[in-house]
């Protein structure tokens, strides 16, 4: 079965990262790691290395372009989301994710300057990654339930369909209020939440009040922190992969075409 490496880049990673090793099937095979970044290295092995990116720095929508051809999509997301972004589009790079139930495409919007500066920071790491990938991608989506994952004074919100958001320094009652969720002409729903014990006791009230507004509110706490969550998502197959056009792998096409240059030469020297 394969596994997989999942690392957690923070705001300054080659100081501290995290990272935990798990399998295709949401198990995890080691206890969470902190340490520099560099010293993930000693625990790849023969695993895929996923590497998981701040949320904020990441715009998550969604499109509907009925186009299939990944080069013909890459050159016409820009133009299909440029009123939406607020910076000029020849700075940013779109990665393209699944199709959902209703046809729309999950997109990924980041600056070229920020791709580059994680690329870079891996590679001095001397960390080779199979994905980059959106870490709120990693808070599963579940039709009709309403999903949030609190982190590092960040909240991590979809609402199981298109809704997908992140905030911060906000309350998880003033994250929920941004969707409708908490008006009155709007059906009750369920909540599904994941913070550590601390956030449980900070955001008490707001709890209560979540509880009195929505049909249920259901409380899983972290001991460990929000990566084993986030990782066991990601490695079963959610999120988008930052890495695609120019930032994807290449083709080293001299290894490929070698098993051929003897029958090459030998045909060639026949037709002369």
């Amino acid at each position: 079965m394969a596994e997989f490496l999942v690392i957690r880049l923070g705001s300054r990673p080659e100081k501290s990262a995290h990272w935990i090793a798990v399998d295709a099937n949401g198990t995890r095979r080691s206890p969470v790691v902190t340490g520099p970044l560099a010293e993930a290295t000693k625990d790849v092995g023969d695993k895929q290395v996923i590497v998981l990116v701040p949320a904020e720095s990441v715009l998550t929508t969604s499109v509907d372009l009925p186009i299939k051809s990944s080069a013909r999509l890459r050159s016409a997301l820009p133009f299909a989301l440029e009123e939406q972004l607020a910076e000029d589009v020849e700075n940013l790079h779109f990665a393209a994710g699944r199709r959902g139930d209703k046809g729309l495409m999950q997109v990924a919007v980041v600056s070229h300057s920020q791709m580059q500066d994680w690329l870079a920071t891996l590679q001095a790491a001397g960390i080779a990654a199979a994905q980059v990938v959106p870490e709120n991608h990693g808070l599963a989506r579940i039709p009709g339930t309403m999903s949030l994952l609190i982190a590092d004074g960040h909240v991590m919100f979809n609402d199981g369909a298109e809704t997908e958001f992140v905030m911060q320094d906000v309350k998880p009652s003033e994250a929920i209020a941004v969707t409708g969720a908490l008006d009155a002409d709007e059906s009750p729903g369920h909540l599904l939440v994941y913070c550590e014990p601390a956030d449980e006791a900070n955001f008490e009230h707001d709890w209560n009040v979540l509880r009195h507004e929505l049909a249920s509110v259901d409380i899983n706490l972290l001991p460990d922190g929000a990566l084993p969550r986030l990782a066991v998502t990601i490695a079963a197959g959610r999120g988008v992969n930052l890495l695609q056009g120019s930032y994807g792998p290449k083709v080293e096409y001299g290894p490929m075409l070698k098993p051929w240059r003897t029958a090459a030469a030998l045909l060639l020297a026949l037709l002369m």
